[in-house]
């Protein structure tokens, strides 16, 4: 799944510093909505280490990749009083959208090595089956406007 750089080596205490940087991607056996301990698959390097009167000692070293998560935070976003909008932005990149005249677009989600998309939305407090792609690109009906949400985390609201 990935290669091992040697960064340093204290030859007095035995200590090695190295980096793992993964190549490919990794199916964990665990699928859960957080961060699991035992989502883990190991990565096992065979190291040999000799002396320097050429003995020779052999070992299995194990890298334990940790499934990483996408973490969404709440956004908010507004209209100024007595305007139409549009209110414009992105859920999951946040920041500010020149689109729109407000800075309230939000903040940055953490979107782990495998990226994230939106997979659905819901009006209020629901039930709601948030995994079914028909509620994107619709317009759902607020109290005040209509919000449009693509699964690539653009949105519009309008008055």
């Amino acid at each position: 799944f990935g290669y091992i750089t040697i960064v340093s080596l204290n030859t007095s205490t035995g200590v090695v510093e190295y980096n793992y940087t993964v190549t490919e991607s990794v199916t964990h056996p665990v699928n859960t909505d957080g961060y699991d301990q035992n989502d883990t698959i190991p990565d096992n390097f065979s190291i040999t280490v000799t002396d320097s009167d050429g003995d020779t000692a052999s070992t299995t070293f194990a890298v334990a990749i940790i499934d990483d998560v996408p973490t969404a935070v709440a956004d908010t976003d507004s209209v100024a009083a007595g305007q139409l909008g549009p209110a414009t932005g992105n859920v999951l990149l946040g920041g500010t959208d020149a689109g729109d005249s407000n800075t309230t677009d939000g903040v940055k989600d953490v979107q782990g090595a495998d990226g994230a998309k939106v997979v659905g939305v819901a009006k209020g407090t629901t039930n709601a089956d948030l995994d079914d792609a028909s509620t994107l690109d619709v317009q759902v009906q607020g109290a005040y406007g209509k919000l449009t949400l693509h699964a690539d985390g653009t949105y519009t609201y309008v008055r």
